[in-house]
């Protein structure tokens, strides 16, 4: 993983110790410390979604040294942002945005390496049924009802903790990430998902279905 570090501790140990600066932890006190934490998060991914960040040579950079809204010209405040032009994440060097927002846009490259899969009316219409209801729940990870961000967040809560789905009464949610992830190996980008897969892939699919239907 292509991961660049742009980063200079902003406060001491000594000043952390002894709360010179009124510090909560948002800011790292070392290097070390944070690449800890950033492994921590990559390495609870699964290594489907990890390979295509990777294959398609995805830089993730994890800054204290930019302002990504006024280089982004957004005007509020945000965790990390996906550059698709540059093919960078860029993620604030912070307890929070590292915690959420790099496995948050690791969906948007699964949703764009799936041909934009939250466009599809299978999604729209998952979106209008749970979206609305997942933003709203107390302690969610779910922050926005447009369908390419409720997937991201969805991709986000697999990675961090699927069980939440079930107290989101979002179940449902499971099995679809579940066979997105199992597909990834088999996919190409910019084809049909089901164009995609070789001709032996399919043969197996098939066999499986056959096996599971009349031998089980």
């Amino acid at each position: 993983m292509n991961i660049i570090y742009e980063f200079e501790p902003q406060i001491t140990v000594n000043d952390f110790i002894f709360n010179r600066k009124n510090q909560n932890i948002k800011e790292f006190v070392s290097l070390e410390q944070l690449e800890k934490e950033v492994n921590k998060i990559i390495d609870s991914v699964p290594k489907e979604i990890r390979n295509v960040v990777e294959s398609e040579n995805w830089k993730i950079i994890i800054t204290n040294k930019r302002n990504l809204e006024k280089d982004f010209n957004i005007d509020y405040q945000i965790f990390g942002i996906t550059n698709f032009k540059e093919k960078e994440i860029l993620v604030y060097a912070q307890k929070d945005p590292i915690k959420y927002s790099i496995v948050h846009e690791f969906g948007h490259i699964i949703d764009n390496y799936l041909n934009n899969i939250s466009s599809t009316n299978d999604w729209i219409d998952i979106t209008e049924k749970y979206a609305k209801k997942a933003v709203n729940h107390t302690g969610n990870l779910f922050t926005s009802e447009t369908r390419n961000e409720f997937f991201a967040d969805c991709i986000l809560t697999y990675c961090i903790d699927k069980s939440l789905f079930t107290g989101y009464d979002m179940i449902d949610i499971v099995p679809i990430i579940d066979r997105i992830v199992s597909v990834l190996p088999y996919v190409k980008k910019e084809e049909n998902i089901e164009s995609s897969l070789t001709e032996s892939e399919k043969l197996l699919k098939q066999f499986n279905e056959y096996s599971r239907e009349y031998i089980w």
